[in-house]
C-alpha cells in the first residue's frame, strides 16, 4: 500500500502481538507496517522459529527481507500451516515471529524498529465428542434413557460418530434393556445430541 510520502524513514513492526488461527485455515497473513515517516527506502528481516509448533508438521518457516519502497507502509507475509491429524495432540500450537534490523545493502536504518516479536497461535480445529455425563442413572420403571452426546473444541463441519449400547454391568440385554446401536451426525454448529 502506497499512502503518500511523508518525511522521515519510520518506525516499522508487526500490527498485532497475537495472530490467531484456526489450523485448517491452511495458511494465516502476517501484516508488517512502517508508520510515521516513509521518504526513505529501508528494509527489515522478518523470521519465524518454532515455539510449541514445529517447523515442517505444523507450519512451513520462512526468513525474508522486507524492503518497503518509497511511500511504502505495509508488507504481508504469509505462513503456510498443516492441519494436524486428528489422532495428533489437541492443543494450541504456537510460532514466535520477528523483526531484526538488515545492515547491509538496503538497511533498516534511519527507520526504527517498533513491535519487534509477535505470535501466531495455531488453535486446535478438530472436533472432540464425549458423553455429558459419565454415569446415566434411570429407574426401572422409565420406559426409556436418554445419552446425551457433546462435541466441544471446534463446532464446525460436520462430524459423525456411532453409538452402540453395550452390555457391561449387570443388566442384561434383551431382558433389562434393547441394545441401541446408531450413527449421530453433528452439523455445523451442533453441540449435542
Amino acid at each position: 500500500i502506497n499512502s503518500g510520502v511523508n518525511i522521515g524513514s519510520g518506525t516499522i513492526g508487526f500490527s498485532a502481538t497475537n495472530y490467531v488461527v484456526n489450523e485448517n485455515a491452511g495458511s494465516v497473513s502476517i501484516s508488517v507496517v512502517r508508520s510515521a515517516g516513509t521518504s526513505n527506502q529501508v528494509a527489515v528481516t522478518f523470521g519465524t522459529t518454532d515455539g510449541t509448533a514445529t517447523n515442517g508438521v505444523h507450519y512451513s518457516g520462512q526468513t525474508n527481507t522486507l524492503t518497503f519502497a518509497i511511500g511504502e507502509t505495509l508488507k504481508t507475509v504469509t505462513i503456510s500451516l498443516q492441519d494436524e491429524l486428528a489422532a495428533a495432540t489437541n492443543a494450541p500450537r504456537t510460532v514466535n515471529l520477528s523483526l531484526t534490523p538488515v545492515l547491509t545493502g538496503v538497511t533498516t536504518a534511519p527507520a526504527t524498529l517498533g513491535t519487534t516479536a509477535a505470535t501466531i497461535t495455531i488453535a486446535d480445529s478438530d472436533a472432540q465428542l464425549a458423553f455429558a455425563v459419565t454415569d446415566f442413572t434411570v429407574n426401572e420403571t422409565d420406559p426409556s434413557a436418554t445419552i446425551t452426546v457433546v462435541r466441544t473444541s471446534s463446532t464446525n463441519g460436520t462430524v459423525t460418530v456411532d453409538f452402540f449400547s453395550t452390555t457391561n454391568g449387570t443388566a442384561t440385554p434383551g431382558l433389562d434393556f434393547t441394545a441401541v446401536s446408531n450413527r449421530l451426525t453433528f452439523g455445523d454448529g451442533v453441540v449435542s445430541q
